[in-house]
């Protein structure tokens, strides 16, 4: 669940609720500084489903199914069209994008992809991640929605950070 190269210099850990309002806005500035830093940053999606939007849990694990086969964003992106809390559905989703039905309902069913939401559920409480979306470029911690400025300018402190090393 992450865009770039895997050495980037500069990884943004970002955690992300897709039922939030804020969560398209946040994609947008995001995809713009992935495509502006192609070899220097790197972009890593953590699950925050808030408690308070009890439907977003089941969309996570719906990306994480989707993330086993290879099509993270693919899904990420049509589940932001065509939010829905029904299994079947969503597997119908996934297998118009190409992936197994029965492998993508077998990862939900089994628990696989709950674990694996849980597991960054449990990393971002340990970061005190409280909203989302709440990012990290390396270690500098940013909350809500932020502007290209903004992330440009942490970008660059965390390219020179790196570059001191």
């Amino acid at each position: 669940m992450a865009r770039g190269p895997a050495d980037a210099p500069v990884t943004i850990r970002w955690f992300a609720d897709l039922t939030s309002p804020l969560h398209p806005q946040a994609l947008a500035v995001l995809r713009q500084v992935v495509d502006a830093y192609p070899s220097d940053v790197r972009l890593v999606f953590r699950h925050a489903p808030l408690a308070a939007r009890p439907e977003a849990r089941l969309l996570h694990e719906a990306a994480v199914a989707g993330a086993e086969q290879g099509r993270f964003w693919e899904l990420h992106d049509v589940l932001l069209q065509r939010p829905v809390a029904d299994r079947e559905r969503l597997a119908d989703y996934a297998a118009k994008l190409g992936l197994d039905r029965a492998r993508f309902l077998d990862a939900i069913q089994s628990g696989r992809a709950a674990a694996a939401v849980d597991r960054d559920i449990t990393d971002g409480r340990a970061l005190d991640v409280r909203g989302t979306p709440t990012f990290f470029v390396n270690d500098a911690r940013i909350d809500g929605v932020v502007t290209r400025d903004v992330l440009d300018q942490a970008i660059t402190t965390a390219l020179a950070q790196a570059r001191a090393r």
